[in-house]
């Protein structure tokens, strides 16, 4: 799931070098495609857990932190191996598949969970999480902001990825 994502609200499914879009309120395929048997098990867990896709959606439309599931699978995203700040709010990216790119953020850190993000100086402190999903920069206290979740060709539409 995205920040400022479109509507409706879906999630993402990224299974062994597949993608697709699963629709939260109407649990049907939006787009793209996954085997029949993990279209199947995502289905499952939809229904079993529609509220809390529910509730991360509404939660990210207003740019607030979301929650991870303990249910989700860390194994179906690429993984990123490196990250380094260039100027302007932008990130140098790295994925253990050998994918990379630089994303501007510049244009999405608004909302509450960005703002601490707005000192260039705490942007600079930009690492890799230790499961290699998601970017952490310290906050001036000592708790860890997670505030950029990027996967392969996957960077929201909003945002100017160049090799």
């Amino acid at each position: 799931m995205y920040h400022r994502d479109h509507a409706p609200p879906h999630f993402h499914v990224f299974y062994q070098g597949n993608e697709a879009k699963i629709d939260i309120e109407n649990l049907e395929l939006m787009a793209g495609n996954l085997p029949r048997r993990a279209l199947g098990l995502v289905l499952d867990w939809a229904e079993l857990y529609q509220n809390e896709p529910r509730a991360n959606w509404t939660l990210a439309q207003h740019r607030k932190p979301i929650t991870i599931s303990v249910y989700w699978s860390k194994q179906m995203m690429p993984r990123v191996v490196e990250v380094i700040p260039v100027p302007q709010y932008r990130l140098r990216v790295a994925f253990d598949d050998g994918v990379a790119g630089t994303i501007d953020l510049s244009g999405e850190l608004d909302g509450e969970v960005f703002q601490p993000l707005r000192d260039e100086a705490v942007f600079r402190q930009v690492t890799v999480d230790e499961f290699g999903a998601g970017l952490l920069a310290e906050r001036p206290r000592p708790t860890a902001h997670k505030f950029a979740r990027v996967q392969q060709n996957r960077f929201p539409e909003s945002s100017n990825l160049s090799p």
